[in-house]
């Protein structure tokens, strides 16, 4: 069926109005950045619309056998009518086609990392480093595809710290986030091999194989690899259960496996770093809603300490709800301490956000499974 009239005018008002994309909403959706010119292979994969992106914005006639719908000075549209697939390629920036597919109401089905210039092509952000792939993970469904050639033969819990790519983390090494994953993963999500099950920011990314290696013939397909020896595929499914908490006499702790940009909006004050608020004020962080911490590994070392100034920093606020990043230098129980002997009505609730899922696994047997 198609999702357009055939009338091009039609379609022209859609794009003008920046909302044709809405007709995807029930769709299946893979989103390629810094896609370049080599599509070969792409309509393979089981999506119904892909949206591709590059900064430089190439006239193409075809992608594959899509032929050519509609045509504006930034976006390019393709239609193959067999199994009425779409590709809609924007002429645009990443970050704005993202916020376009946000704005949309769509959600990823599969996202693709690979080959995206951020070594030799000039683009300023790899889409598979963590300030661009968290935005992704935003939009992204509750089950969605990431294939990427940014990949390690040994996995991501690597050493190089002048790496661009992001990092993931073992999931088995914090036990009870691993435990509660396999016990409410969908019932058709096999964990075969646990050092293949990696977490990050309340997310939970499975490696399911090896899609193409640099000794395969298939040199022209665009998912071969040119970053490292292998393009990977994973299974990334949101985590369950991201939240465990503690509640005491004043005040319940709430410990959040997740990204801390979702308590911009749900929070009275967030405390940060320096280099956090710089990321979170691109996500509407204002400074009058921020505590800026300028050096945050020695001024948050002492978990007690830095809790109790996070507590009387947010009664003097007058913030019922305060969110902070994880501290303690891998020693938490100062944290407990402090909330147990806090005597004011404010703040009612503490929110401690972290990405690596092993922080606080030293009392995770204190803490009880929200959700």
């Amino acid at each position: 069926m198609m999702l357009f009239s055939k009338n091009p005018k039609d379609f022209l008002w859609r794009i003008t109005h920046n909302n044709f994309l809405q007709g995807f909403q029930d769709k299946s959706v893979c989103f390629y950045p810094s896609c370049g010119r080599n599509f070969q292979g792409l309509l393979d994969l089981p999506y119904e619309l892909f949206v591709l992106s590059d900064y430089r914005f190439f006239k193409l006639h075809r992608i594959e056998d899509a032929w050519l719908y509609v045509r504006t000075s930034e976006v390019q549209v393709f239609h193959r009518e067999r199994d009425d697939k779409w590709v809609v390629f924007f002429g645009r920036e990443n970050n704005e086609v993202l916020r376009r597919i946000q704005s949309a109401g769509l959600k990823l089905s599969c996202f693709i990392g690979k080959n995206d210039g951020c070594r030799e092509g000039g683009n300023h952000e790899c889409v598979n480093e963590w300030t661009f792939f968290r935005k992704v993970l935003r939009v992204a469904s509750d089950r969605m595809v990431y294939i990427t050639d940014h990949w390690q033969q040994n996995g991501y819990d690597y050493d190089d710290k002048r790496s661009r790519w992001f990092r993931l983390y073992h999931l088995i090494k914090a036990p009870a986030l691993f435990k509660a994953f396999c016990e409410s993963k969908p019932a058709d999500v096999e964990v075969d091999d646990p050092n293949l099950v990696y977490g990050l920011a309340g997310w939970v990314f499975i490696v399911k194989g090896v899609l193409f290696r640099q000794d395969s013939e298939s040199r022209e397909h665009f998912l071969y690899p040119f970053y490292s020896e292998e393009t990977i595929e994973h299974l990334v499914l949101r985590h369950p259960q991201r939240i465990r908490g503690i509640s005491f006499k004043k005040v319940h702790l709430s410990f959040e496996f997740d990204d801390i940009a979702i308590a911009i909006e749900e929070s009275d004050g967030l405390v940060v770093s320096r280099n956090c608020f710089k990321k979170l004020e691109q996500e509407g962080l204002s400074e009058e809603k921020a505590y800026i911490v300028n050096n945050w590994r020695l001024e948050t070392n002492d978990a007690k300490v830095f809790m109790e100034q996070v507590l009387r920093l947010a009664y003097e606020r007058k913030w019922r709800v305060v969110s902070v990043l994880p501290f303690g230098g891998g020693r938490h129980r100062g944290i407990l301490e402090a909330a147990k002997d806090w005597k004011e009505d404010l703040p009612e609730v503490v929110r401690i956000f972290h990405i690596h899922p092993k922080d606080f696994n030293d009392i995770e047997e204190e803490l009880t499974k929200i959700c």
